[in-house]
């Protein structure tokens, strides 16, 4: 079940026009822990929650 909502969350990600870098710059976390979380998945409630809130910012506000 948590891989077709991170591959949700990589769609969302990539019709916004956003990078890796710019997504981790949004949430907060390093690169490693952002790549990790793309490929492998299990991210804590609390990381899900700020992927969420990257998500759904105003791209014009950066």
């Amino acid at each position: 079940m948590m891989k077709p909502l991170l591959e949700q969350l990589k769609k969302r990600r990539l019709a916004l026009g956003l990078k890796q870098k710019e997504m981790l710059l949004r949430i907060g976390v390093s690169r490693q822990q952002y790549q990790h979380l793309e490929s492998k998945g299990n991210p804590r409630l609390n990381t899900l929650e700020l992927i969420v809130k990257g998500l759904k910012s105003d791209r014009r506000a950066m």
